[in-house]
């Protein structure tokens, strides 16, 4: 073969090496792209479907509620006001006045809790508007005083969210007025362009977190906050109060 003719053919089996390589590493290329795209997706139709069920949960548990509060009213309720009258009726003065006291006490109670279970109000409320509720009855009972502190751009949660927050600061709350001894409560929810804070602090006498981490209390916190993928630490030392800071992705927090 000419040397000319030699050197064409190895500059055309060149090109066409490097016409090859470049179309297999191009094809490797949309390949891993392609897969990561995949699996970013299967992860995002994950996460969706564990919002739905989360959702759908809590759609029935508050259905649940609102039938409870309902039977209790229109049921229980209504037993126990006959039993009131009747007890008047027929027991003497200094028994039909005690009986009818507990009786009474009940009635109050039974239709406070079944306005709790069935109030449309937590559904429609914000963060900070169910908190200070919370707080208008601590403060009421002269116990401890709380306070809550919510910036203006703190934004409207989805109720799956608000609720699982909402719980864990109840759970706060109690074991704070239950264990802490405390004499105040302060709550801050902040927001920054990518971020929602929640700071929770008691002056109270405080705990070794590592003694009590598997309270069923302390459990069911963390196990709201892996739900909504939101980060949870609580702080807390022998005479020095406790601190429960939440941090939660705003893209994560507004979705519907």
């Amino acid at each position: 073969m000419p040397e000319k003719e030699l050197i064409i053919f190895i500059v055309l089996m060149t090109l066409l090496l490097l016409v090859l390589l470049s179309g297999m590493v191009l094809f490797l290329f949309q390949y891993r792209k392609r897969k990561l795209l995949f699996e970013k997706e299967k992860a995002m139709t994950e996460k969706q479907h564990q919002l739905d069920l989360l959702n759908t949960q809590i759609t029935i548990q508050q259905e649940t509620m609102h039938a409870i509060g309902r039977e209790i009213h229109d049921n229980v309720g209504q037993k126990l006001t006959l039993a009131s009258l009747y007890c008047r009726q027929t027991t003497g003065l200094k028994n039909g006045e005690t009986i009818n006291l507990l009786i009474d006490d009940s009635l109050q109670e039974l239709r406070r809790l079944s306005k709790t279970l069935s109030d449309p109000a937590q559904s429609t409320s914000t963060l900070a508007q169910l908190l200070k509720q919370e707080a208008s009855l601590v403060n009421r009972s002269g116990i401890c005083t709380m306070q809550i502190n919510a910036a203006d751009n703190f934004p409207l949660l989805a109720a799956t969210v608000k609720q699982a927050l909402f719980r864990i600061l109840q759970e706060f709350i109690q074991n704070s007025l239950k264990h802490a001894a405390c004499s105040e409560i302060r709550f801050e929810l902040l927001s920054t362009l990518e971020q929602i804070h929640i700071i929770a602090t008691d002056n109270g006498k405080g705990f070794n977190p590592h003694l009590h981490s598997s309270g069923i209390g302390l459990e069911s916190m963390h196990r709201r906050a892996k739900q909504i993928e939101a980060s949870l630490q609580l702080n807390s030392h022998p005479g020095e109060g406790t601190s429960l800071t939440i941090i939660l992705d705003l893209s994560t927090s507004t979705h519907s």
